[in-house]
């Protein structure tokens, strides 16, 4: 089991969004570059450290999926290489978060990405 630790403020606008996608039953994409999963998923982005530009948006269990193949790299941060990749691969990961991360990395050795829980 992976616990993660937030602030009280990223937590209740957690609930708060999760609430209201349990609600909702329409999804609309406000950028369509951005990697969406599904309605009742995007509440958490994950995005690229160095570029500050967001690769996906996930579930609370796909994030644990994805960070549990991961090397932390700081509070929220993790370290995304060839070799991870592959991890995730192996575990069953959603390809689509696979090919952002991939194409992400690009032809660098690694990139740190970063989690935030949507606003």
């Amino acid at each position: 089991m992976i616990e993660f630790f937030v602030s009280s403020d990223d937590a209740a606008r957690a609930r708060d969004l999760l609430s209201d996608l349990a609600q909702s039953t329409t999804v609309g994409a406000t950028d369509p570059s951005v990697l969406t999963i599904t309605a009742e998923s995007q509440a958490i982005q994950i995005r690229d450290v160095t570029t500050g530009l967001t690769l996906a948006r996930v579930s609370e269990e796909e994030l644990q999926q994805i960070s549990s193949h991961l090397e932390e790299d700081g509070p929220e941060q993790f370290v995304v290489d060839a070799d991870s990749l592959e991890s995730l691969r192996h575990a069953g990961a959603d390809p689509r978060v696979i090919g952002a991360l991939s194409q992400a990395l690009g032809d660098q050795d690694q990139i740190r990405i970063a989690w935030t829980v949507d606003a």
